[in-house]
């Protein structure tokens, strides 16, 4: 994130802290004399490094963090340059979740508790449906590397039901917790009240669903006990939904 003013600029840096420092590249500034970067501070503290080099160091371990504790870089430095932060990922957060225990019930409350977290990251709840795994809600999580207890309410349908959490660190790369399933015997199954659609599809009560074309394009998602249809052209469509896949009709 960078902000700016007539005189200078600034770089800010959020994270949490890993027991690690950070390194800058710090070029000349624009009239040649002197360094880009004249100050920098941690959690609102001017830091007591040496700027005045093509290279330094932010010291972390001087402002008494302990692992997992916020932090708040600001590197302010001349306009017409720019240093850079040569490892931001020294206080990106990582997904470094344990999971001690995931449970289902057979109301759709999913329970897990995990330790180790090293950063307040965002749990993705998926549920498996329509033949693929399918993101339903987030939770943030604590970020400390004690024991966290979360809670999410799904919705079941009919049957067998699984879920699980996911993590991704900052390479974008998604970490798994094993899968919790609980089967449903909720009274009655989510049916159409009609096979023959034209301009709404109804159901025998609310459920999640997707809506596709005939070329494999996802044009509709959402819950409802209804879906309109009456400003889709006419053609071949795919719907999935309660625990049923690809149901093919005809918009006519």
């Amino acid at each position: 994130m960078y902000l700016s003013s007539s005189a200078q600029e600034k770089i800010v840096l959020d994270g949490s802290y890993k027991g690690k420092d950070l390194f800058v590249k710090n070029p000349f500034a624009p009239e040649g004399v002197g360094f880009c970067a004249f100050e920098v501070k941690v959690n609102g503290l001017v830091t007591s490094d040496e700027l005045n080099s093509s290279a330094f160091i932010v010291d972390l371990s001087l402002f008494n963090l302990g692992v997992g504790d916020p932090v708040e870089v600001i590197l302010s430095h001349k306009v017409g340059c720019k240093p850079v932060f040569i490892n931001p990922d020294a206080i990106c957060p990582e997904s470094t979740f344990e999971i001690a225990s995931i449970k289902l019930a057979d109301d759709g409350l999913l329970r897990w508790t995990a330790k180790a977290e090293s950063g307040p990251l965002i749990y993705r709840v998926e549920q498996f449906k329509w033949n693929k795994w399918v993101e339903v809600g987030e939770v943030l999580g604590a970020g400390k590397a004690t024991t966290n207890e979360y809670a999410f309410q799904g919705d079941l349908h009919f049957g067998k039901n699984q879920f699980r959490i996911s993590q991704a660190n900052s390479s974008a790369e998604r970490r798994y917790s094993a899968v919790a399933e609980a089967i449903s015997n909720r009274p009655g199954k989510i049916e159409l009240i009609s096979e023959k659609v034209k301009d709404k599809i109804e159901f025998s009560g609310p459920t999640s669903f997707e809506l596709f074309n005939s070329y494999g394009e996802l044009i509709r998602k959402g819950q409802s006990k209804s879906i309109d249809i009456s400003e889709l052209k006419k053609g071949n469509y795919y719907l999935n939904y309660a625990n049923v896949t690809s149901w093919e009709f005809f918009k006519r």
